[in-house]
């Protein structure tokens, strides 16, 4: 909708009846097979031509890095006009490994004068207790090809350090691969659940403080606009935010420019951090390369990042879209609804709503509600199916 409304032509590769389709702005929907999906992307390029490729998701993303090692190894002229396509839009190829290492990123970014807290690969339970008895606890462990916190464990004793890295290291179950193909259009844990692929785990020192981010439009390796926000709420523990407030912050923006800097990355890219409670220090914990949650909203001063981007791609200047709002705290849609429909967030805050789209509200609502619903009855196979009337009676309201 954002890249509508400065008159691009948008459109979308996305699995059938997704709620991307149910919005004005996509003037054509590619459909993406989950059992191939790289092929999809491909096609879908193929058939449109674009000149810019938007990730809105981690499998996206994924998808695009494999697609230009496909397409380099063709030795084709079509093969090569991708691989042109694919670092016009992301950034220079030889960053798409370190960005998809948590450990490798770190490294690099440390090695660029960024405050990272320490990290190591954990390939053994003997490597965790090594860790254990040099670090002690709490420690963070996390998982490789994984996001919005859910491949992300903080353990208070070596007991719940040991289960988390089992949990984390060991291959997707069936039934987790079934959900993921079956409710969100996945088909990427298929066959790591039949090769019986194990994950790289990382283990990572714990700093008490408060979450933050920053999500910036860039090209070629140099920040055109970026916005910074801490997190004052969020859908779960650990996992995506759903209110922010929107902060300025050197140590994170300085952070920002060098790892976008040495990275050369081109896009729209989300970075996470931790602002130490004793110390007022950022630390860098995390590097998205895609499309994050507050990429889409244009704000003052110049933060509109995909203003920003169509500029830098095009040469030209682009028409300024008014201002979403004036106000710091942003509840964002509908993460902060579904966490809590009584929220203080969402009227004393700005509620990102895209009210001109009611069908697209309606849609993901019932979508997410769906999803909540499948995720509690596998956590918690005997409990009664939880129900959610109340809610939907106040999304009736909203409408």
């Amino acid at each position: 909708m954002a890249f509508g409304a400065l008159d691009c032509d948008v459109e979308a590769v996305c699995p059938h009846d997704h709620p991307v389709s149910r919005t004005g702005a996509v003037s054509a929907i590619h459909r993406f097979r989950p059992l191939r999906p790289v092929q999809s992307i491909a096609r879908a390029i193929e058939r449109s031509r674009p000149d810019l490729l938007i990730p809105c998701d981690d499998l996206a993303t994924i998808c695009l890095h494999r697609l230009h090692d496909r397409a380099a190894r063709a030795g084709t002229s079509a093969g090569d006009a991708t691989c042109a396509l694919l670092v016009r839009s992301l950034g220079s190829a030889s960053a798409f490994d370190v960005v998809g290492a948590r450990s490798s990123l770190m490294t690099l970014a440390q090695r660029h004068g960024v405050r990272v807290p320490l990290t190591s690969v954990t390939a053994t339970v003997a490597d965790l207790n090594a860790w254990l008895r040099e670090q002690g606890v709490p420690t963070v462990l996390k998982a490789d090809a994984t996001c919005g916190g859910r491949g992300v464990r903080i353990a208070e004793t070596p007991v719940e350090a040991a289960a988390a890295w089992q949990a984390l290291n060991a291959p997707p179950s069936a039934a987790r691969a079934i959900k993921r193909f079956v409710v969100n259009r996945d088909g990427n844990y298929i066959l790591p659940c039949v090769q019986r692929t194990y994950g790289v785990v990382n283990t990572q020192r714990f700093i008490r403080g408060q979450d933050a981010n920053v999500t910036v439009a860039c090209w070629q390796g140099k920040v055109l606009a970026s916005v910074s926000a801490a997190v004052l709420r969020t859908t779960e523990p650990h996992g995506p935010a759903s209110v922010v407030e929107l902060i300025a912050n050197s140590e994170m923006t300085t952070a920002v420019e060098k790892i976008v800097s040495a990275l050369g990355l081109s896009g729209l890219v989300g970075f996470d951090f931790i602002i130490e409670d004793h110390s007022g220090f950022a630390y860098l914990i995390e590097l998205t390369p895609r499309a994050t949650q507050m990429a889409h909203l244009p704000l003052d001063n110049g933060r509109d990042l995909p203003r920003a981007l169509l500029e830098a791609l095009t040469g030209t200047a682009k028409r300024d879209r008014p201002a979403a709002t004036t106000k710091h705290v942003i509840a964002l849609f509908p993460q902060e609804w579904l966490r809590d429909s009584d929220s203080a967030f969402l009227t004393s805050g700005f509620h990102d709503v895209p009210w001109s789209e009611a069908s697209l509200l309606r849609t993901a609502t019932e979508e997410t509600i769906t999803h909540r619903l499948w995720t509690a009855m596998m956590a918690r196979p005997n409990a009664p199916r939880p129900s959610t009337p109340r809610k939907k009676a106040r999304f009736e309201q909203l409408l």
